[in-house]
C-alpha cells in the first residue's frame, strides 16, 4: 500500500511540475510612454492569434520574435473595484527586465488583458475567455 501511495505521489508531482497552461489572444497593440502626458500612446489594434504558454518558471509566446519571459518573482495581486491584476517581474529573451501582467476586469469577466511592460513601452494583448480558455487557469 505504501508503494502505491508513493508511486501516486510521484506521478502527481511530475504532472504538476511539467504541466502548462495556454491562453490565446485575438488582438494586440503597442503603447509608447509619453513623458509629457505620463501615459502610454497606443498604436492601432492589430488582430492576431498569439498563444501564451505558462510553465512554472517561464512564459513563452508564439509571436514573431518567439518571446520568452523568465519569471523572477511574483508581485502581490492588486484587486480593486474594477479589476484584479496578477503580475510578475521577468527577464525576456534579450535579458531585459519587464513586468508581465494579467488583468481581469470585473465588469467583463469574459475578457482579460495581458500586458508586458518595459521602461519605455507596453505591449497589450486581449484575451477572449472562450470555452478553450475557460478550461485554463490564467493566474
Amino acid at each position: 500500500m505504501k508503494r502505491i501511495l508513493l508511486i501516486l505521489a510521484v506521478a502527481l508531482a511530475s504532472l504538476t511540475t511539467y504541466s502548462q497552461t495556454q491562453v490565446t489572444t485575438y488582438k494586440n497593440a503597442v503603447g509608447y510612454w509619453d513623458n509629457s502626458t505620463q501615459q502610454y500612446d497606443y498604436q492601432d489594434w492589430v488582430y492576431a492569434s498569439i498563444t501564451f504558454t505558462f510553465y512554472q518558471t517561464y512564459i513563452t509566446a508564439n509571436d514573431r520574435t518567439h518571446s520568452i519571459y523568465r519569471i523572477l518573482e511574483r508581485y502581490p495581486d492588486i484587486t480593486n473595484e474594477t479589476s484584479t491584476i496578477t503580475s510578475y517581474k521577468c527577464l525576456d529573451e534579450g535579458n531585459r527586465e519587464c513586468t508581465f501582467g494579467i488583468m481581469i476586469l470585473k465588469d467583463y469577466p469574459d475578457q482579460a488583458n495581458i500586458g508586458v511592460i518595459y521602461s519605455d513601452r507596453m505591449f497589450m494583448y486581449m484575451i477572449s475567455v472562450s470555452k478553450s480558455n475557460k478550461q485554463t487557469n490564467i493566474k
